[in-house]
């Protein structure tokens, strides 16, 4: 199947939940990303110009978009900038041609790239909800209902992440009931690729 975009009509690929740790090689790491999109725009038949977005899920602990956000300025000798754009909470990663940062291997195009600010949340139950755009999530700790009431005041995104562990048994339980009681209300629930087979669906 492929998709005939109408003239003008840019894709948007975006993946929700992203990591970057402070050990990660950066240009690896944004590479890698354009690489990964640019398969599934193949497989999903995309056709003209599309963008891969990265949503930074970041901590308490990490705080890699104001890492690349206070990078803007800087010159990119290592074959990756960033580019400020009109909001605080996204930016362009730029990869240029060269030996250092070319293009992915086998495609000579360099996929564009944006990062959104995100965070991903614990709450009091230790279940994990995942906010954006922001760069000042509510703090960890707080109940499911608190959670989820600061990211809709800050008129962000709300998502439940499914994991095997934070959705069986008793959390599994709070989950279940949530969903009863508040059906609707703003928050949106992600799988993940990584789900076993035998997990109920």
């Amino acid at each position: 199947m492929t998709h005939d975009p109408a003239p003008g009509f840019h894709s948007y690929l975006v993946d929700t939940h992203v990591h970057f740790h402070p050990r990660f090689d950066e240009l690896r790491f944004f590479r890698s990303a354009g690489q990964n999109f640019s398969t599934a725009a193949e497989a999903l038949g995309v056709r003209g110009p599309w963008t891969g977005v990265l949503i930074l899920t970041d901590t308490a602990e990490s705080h890699a978009f104001q890492t690349f956000l206070r990078r803007t300025s800087e010159s990119g000798e290592t074959g990756i900038s960033f580019e400020a754009t009109k909001e605080d909470v996204s930016l362009r990663v730029c990869l240029r041609e060269g030996r250092a940062g070319g293009p992915e291997p086998g495609t000579g195009r360099i996929p564009q790239l944006m990062m959104i600010a995100g965070a991903q949340i614990q709450t009091a139950e230790d279940l994990e909800v995942l906010a954006f755009p922001t760069q000042s999530p509510p703090p960890d700790g707080l109940s499911l209902e608190e959670t989820l009431s600061g990211v809709r005041a800050m008129g962000g995104v709300a998502i439940l992440p499914w994991g095997f562990g934070k959705w069986s048994f008793r959390r599994g339980t709070l989950i279940a009931r949530f969903l009863d009681e508040r059906e609707g209300d703003g928050a949106f629930l992600a799988d993940t690729g990584h789900r076993p087979r035998f997990a109920p669906y």
